[in-house]
C-alpha cells in the first residue's frame, strides 16, 4: 500500500474525515475554574438581618451538588448593598471563525410570584438576538443558537425577586461551538502525497 493511502486511511480512522464536535469555548460554573468573565462575584451580598437571604455562591439543591448562583429575597432592604433588580453581565467571548455557536445556562425557579422574574438577553456582536423572561416554578436549560460569522457573544441577566418564600438557582453558563477545522489533516495529506510522488519517481 502506498504511503499516501496509508496516511489517508489513518486520518479517516482518527476522525478527520467526519464532522467536528462542539466544544465549550467559555464557561462559568463558579467552582474556581471559570473561563467566562462576569460580574457575579461583585454582585453577591447577604441580607444583614437574615443570613439565608441575598445572592450567594453555594452548593445547589436543585442544580447541584456543585456550586450555583443562589438567590432569595433580593428586595432593597435597609443595610443591603444591592438594589433589586440585580443585573449580571457575562462579558463578550470571541467566537470568530467558529460554527454552530450556542449560548446558554441552566435555571431553576422556586415559587416566583407575579412580581418576580429573571430576564435574559443574548447579544451577538453587541446586538440583542434573543431575550426572554422566566417566572413561576420554571426550570430547564436555555440554549440560544448564534449565526455563523459572529465575532463576539455576551449575556445579560436581570434578577428581579423579593420575598423569603421563593428562591432560584443558576448554573452552567456556557458558550459552545465547533472550532475551526484543524490544518493538521491537510498538512499530513500533503506530506503523504509528496512521499507518494518521491516513491514513484
Amino acid at each position: 500500500m502506498t504511503a499516501f493511502k496509508t496516511t489517508a486511511l489513518a486520518l479517516a480512522a482518527a476522525g478527520f474525515a467526519g464532522p467536528a464536535s462542539a466544544a465549550v469555548i467559555a464557561s462559568a460554573e463558579f467552582d474556581g475554574s471559570d473561563t467566562w468573565s462576569n460580574n457575579v462575584a461583585s454582585s453577591l451580598f447577604v441580607d444583614p438581618g437574615s443570613a439565608d437571604q441575598g445572592l450567594f455562591i453555594q452548593a445547589g439543591a436543585d442544580l447541584g451538588p456543585d456550586n450555583v448562583i443562589f438567590g432569595r429575597d433580593l428586595s432593597n432592604e435597609p443595610g443591603e448593598p444591592q438594589l433589586n433588580p440585580v443585573t449580571l453581565t457575562f462579558d463578550g467571548v470571541d467566537v470568530s471563525g467558529l460554527t454552530d455557536i450556542t449560548v446558554g445556562f441552566a435555571y431553576d425557579l422556586d415559587g416566583f410570584d407575579s412580581t418576580d422574574s429573571i430576564t435574559y438577553d443574548v447579544f451577538a456582536d453587541s446586538a440583542s438576538i434573543a431575550t426572554g423572561t422566566f417566572g413561576g416554578d420554571d426550570a430547564g436549560v436555555l440554549s440560544v443558537p448564534v449565526l455563523d460569522g459572529t465575532s463576539s457573544v455576551s449575556l445579560t441577566l436581570v434578577l428581579d425577586q423579593n420575598g423569603a418564600g421563593d428562591s432560584f438557582e443558576l448554573d452552567s453558563f456556557e458558550v459552545n461551538a465547533v472550532p475551526e477545522p484543524a490544518s493538521f489533516a491537510l498538512v499530513a495529506l500533503g506530506g503523504a502525497a509528496l512521499l507518494g510522488r518521491r516513491r514513484s519517481a
